[in-house]
């Protein structure tokens, strides 16, 4: 997409997921004025590779044995790791293809600007831009697409949640906590020589001297399993090794537990134990919206489409 702006971004994002999601992602990001976007498919074998070789504006990289190799290491275990040495590549490439910016995230993760994203990056002086950061709720069990939901859980401030927390009416608290998935969100980082190799999966390494700014401009809307197949997948991956996860918080490893102990009664208790997560009771939401707690985000379809050249 053509710009009167100078700044040219990039993201890179760790992928395993069905085509139909990845197309949507790759189409939604390039009509918003991403310049490319990098595909790492952690699972070599993946059909989907093919399909994105040729796609204008993408660039496809195979994880496979001969890529570890050539990062002189076999394939670590945890998805974190994977994901830290693929950004770093990630920007390698964005480099070379001139970008200014690169955005690492996730494929259930949209980033969707209040304005057009160069001109808000363009105007700031700082290296890091970090994102607002929302989170999906699933209002039912199953969507047409992953990116359907339009309900989100948003960060506010402290003293608010606390309250909210401390009121003991609100179910859409686990274990003290607001989010179901990550709480930090992710930044916008100038590609600069002197961050070479310090690129992280949510910012830059800590020991990096940057200056850093929050911006409610731009928010990163987060799809964390809302629904219910995809929290399946999800957990299934976390503990059969495919997807094993490093960092999780304590509240995270929690929702695994119950998963665990949902799994081994059935299906219906599967089913609610996913609805008790993910879900909003109807009857709260009045009071959250109030707290401004959650907020409504609807997106253009068309964002969606094929980009129009």
């Amino acid at each position: 997409m053509e710009s009167s702006y100078m700044e040219t971004v990039g993201i890179i994002s760790t992928v395993r997921a069905p085509y139909s999601q990845l197309k949507a992602f790759v189409n939604f990001h390039h009509n918003i004025g991403i310049d490319h976007i990098v595909l790492f498919f952690d699972d070599p074998e993946d059909e989907a590779f093919s399909k994105f070789c040729d796609v204008p504006g993408v660039i496809a990289v195979r994880c496979d044995e001969a890529y570890w190799n050539d990062n002189a290491m076999e394939r670590p275990g945890f998805i974190e790791e994977r994901q830290k040495v693929n950004v770093n590549n990630g920007v390698e490439y964005l480099a070379a293809k001139q970008c200014t910016w690169s955005v690492h995230i996730d494929c259930d993760e949209l980033i969707n600007p209040l304005k057009p994203l160069k001109s808000l990056l363009a105007a700031s002086q700082s290296d890091v831009v970090r994102f607002a950061i929302f989170e999906a709720v699933a209002e039912k069990e199953e969507y047409e697409s992953l990116y359907t939901p339009n309900l989100f859980r948003k960060q506010s401030r402290k003293k608010i949640v606390r309250f909210a927390r401390k009121t003991g009416f609100f179910s859409a608290f686990f274990d003290g906590e607001f989010f179901r998935g990550h709480t930090v969100s992710k930044s916008a980082i100038r590609i600069k020589p002197e961050f070479k190799h310090q690129y992280g999966i949510h910012g830059l390494d800590k020991s990096v001297k940057a200056s850093k700014v929050n911006t409610d401009a731009i928010q990163l809307l987060h799809f964390d399993c809302v629904s219910f197949d995809a929290w399946k997948t999800k957990w299934d991956r976390r503990l059969d090794g495919t997807g094993v996860a490093a960092g999780m918080r304590p509240n995270r490893r929690k929702q695994m537990q119950y998963y665990q102990t949902a799994k081994s009664e059935g299906e219906a208790s599967l089913k609610e134990l996913f609805n008790r997560l993910h879900n909003i009771r109807r009857i709260e939401r009045p009071f959250l919206y109030l707290f401004n707690m959650i907020k409504r985000v609807r997106l253009q379809s068309d964002l969606f489409e094929d980009a129009k050249e």
